[in-house]
């Protein structure tokens, strides 16, 4: 394709995969690059809990067992002295790959993208045993790590304890399905033409074109389902959605745990919902500059004015939110803040006393300004990067309602 605006080409390679890339000058040293299809665990929800419990693993049994056809080990010898990484990922609606390498290496990085669509997957009774002692002793070390029991309680409760979410116990490991976890992962990664391949960074368009036919566009098609294994949708209205739903009244709950020195982590979350149509993207983008805004208040308020917080935070979570372009985007603002245990409900009324402020009179024109500023200045830096330009282009094609063209 020929380059559109901010300099990025769009093209479609022979199996179907499409590919937009964007050749830079930032570091003469790297590529960045990432690929992505519709498509993820949320499929499986409703086949049981073994199913289910294997899916969610497969990525983590994949990669034990030699994503790439070899194992992990044999695989770092083979790039001894080279500068790639390949990694991948399957979460709830999407599956991808992603990774960064030299533009010397892109040739490496690219065959094993291709083997990574091509290579069997045959775990051995021995390497899984392993992994799954491992793996049981971290579910185990996990209910005993103070942060991590907090996140997972908060978790279940701005879900209302949705069983999709629910954390992995010990006696559950033995439901999980090796067998079914490699087939579930190699059909994750069977089919070319479902996947967009985003690439930024130091590019030679010559020899990027001769490798993408060589490893890429030959990646032959595979087929979308099998004995047991869902179908993958090509449109994201058609996802299986999780119902997750955020609770219908204020809930306030307290985790105690033994620690050497008093410590309280609090988080506040309310629902946050957009309505679905093209405007998305900009009440985002408004929703996180007043996050900011407030963040920035609860700094000079709670630390320099009360000096009773460690540090302080606001966010906003869309993860829960359902795929389908028709529903309203739902999520939870959080704000989260480290003190004395003693100062919980005082800090706790400061954070509602400032978001009653914030939506009855508006943030100020000096608040304004400050948040315009800053954000200026991030853009500027940002862009200079080519892990912004690999985001802000994947964003355009993964957005519930992406703009006509990638720029």
């Amino acid at each position: 394709g020929n380059p559109g605006e901010g300099g990025v080409v769009e093209c479609v390679l022979s199996n179907g995969m499409r590919v937009c890339y964007k050749s830079t000058r930032f570091l003469d040293d790297e590529v960045q690059f990432k690929g992505f299809a519709l498509g993820g665990v949320s499929q499986v929800q409703g086949a049981g809990p073994g199913v289910l419990l294997s899916a969610k693993m497969s990525a983590r049994i994949a990669e034990e067992v030699g994503v790439f056809g070899v194992p992990p080990g044999d695989v770092l010898d083979m790039m001894a002295g080279m500068r790639v990484s390949v990694n991948t990922e399957i979460g709830t609606y999407s599956r991808g790959f992603a990774g960064e390498c030299s533009p010397s290496d892109l040739e490496a990085a690219f065959q094993m993208v291709h083997l990574l669509f091509r290579s069997q997957l045959l775990p051995s009774n021995e390497g899984l045993k392993v992994l799954m002692r491992m793996v049981r002793e971290q579910v185990e070390n996990q209910f005993r790590d103070p942060q991590a029991v907090f996140a997972q309680r908060c978790l279940s409760l701005v879900t209302t304890d949705a069983p999709f979410y629910r954390p992995i116990k010990p006696h559950q490991l033995s439901q999980v399905d090796a067998d079914y976890a490699c087939a579930f992962f190699k059909h994750c990664y069977s089919d070319p033409s479902r996947f967009t391949l985003v690439l930024s960074g130091h590019l030679d368009e010559a020899v990027l074109t001769e490798y993408l036919e060589k490893y890429i566009a030959n990646i032959p098609a595979g087929s979308n389902g099998g004995a047991g294994l869902p179908e993958m949708p090509a449109e994201r209205d058609e996802l299986a959605s999780v119902v997750a739903e955020f609770p219908s009244r204020r809930k306030c709950e307290v985790v105690r745990m033994n620690m050497v020195d008093p410590l309280c982590c609090t988080k506040v979350t309310l629902p946050v919902e957009i309505a679905p149509g093209p405007e998305e993207l900009e009440e985002r983008t408004l929703l996180g500059h007043a996050l900011q805004i407030l963040e920035s208040r609860l700094i000079e308020r709670m630390r320099f004015e009360l000096g009773a917080i460690y540090s302080v935070s606001a966010s906003v979570d869309f993860s829960f939110a359902s795929p389908s372009s028709k529903q309203p985007l739902a999520g939870t603002a959080s704000i989260s803040f480290t003190c004395d245990p003693s100062d919980i409900s005082k800090l706790v009324a400061k954070v509602f006393s400032e978001l009653a402020v914030l939506r009855g009179e508006g943030p100020t024109q000096q608040d304004v300004d400050t948040r315009v500023e800053i954000s200026q200045r991030e853009h500027e830096t940002s862009c200079k990067h080519n892990t912004w330009w690999l985001e802000r282009i994947a964003a355009a094609y993964t957005s519930r309602h992406p703009p006509a063209e990638a720029a």
